[in-house]
């Protein structure tokens, strides 16, 4: 059964597939596996009346139609951690069909990040963002990106 302890002990990964991680927490990995990402890119999809994206993940067209499918038109807010090719690109295409707000921060270009990125709002350390279903806190953790 989708989003049991059994299951994600078993880490039984599909691609594409909406996962129950919680009552309000829902992961689908992209089709993106590799050395980097293990199995694929993981996107969090976070309340179902307001739904928060949490790395939308790469631009593959079947990635960003199953968060479409999964969130069933309920996208507010995209927020980004980092902006490393396998976690943001899909934010602007998202945002551009649900008018969702992007919300993260634009790393200096290293070769290494999306420059296509950009926030709406800029994330920092102790950032809220608050719904009728759930509360998120940013907390800084430097070393992975900065």
């Amino acid at each position: 059964m989708a989003g049991t302890k059994e299951n994600l002990l078993t880490f039984d990964i599909t691609a594409g597939v909406s996962v129950d991680i919680s009552a309000r927490v829902r992961r689908i990995t992209a089709p993106n596996p590799g050395p980097m990402t293990g199995p694929g890119t993981n996107t969090y999809l976070l309340g179902k009346e307001q739904v928060v994206v949490i790395d939308p993940g790469p631009a593959i067209d079947e990635h960003i139609e199953a968060i479409l499918a999964a969130a069933s038109g309920k996208i507010c807010w995209i927020v980004v951690t980092h902006t490393h090719p396998d976690h943001s690109p899909a934010a602007m295409r998202l945002q551009a069909q649900t008018g969702a707000c992007l919300i993260g921060a634009t790393m200096p270009d290293d070769g290494h990040q999306d420059i296509s990125f950009v926030a709406d709002k800029t994330v920092y350390d102790g950032f809220l963002l608050k719904t009728d279903e759930l509360t998120l806190q940013a907390v800084a953790t430097p070393g992975h990106v900065a």
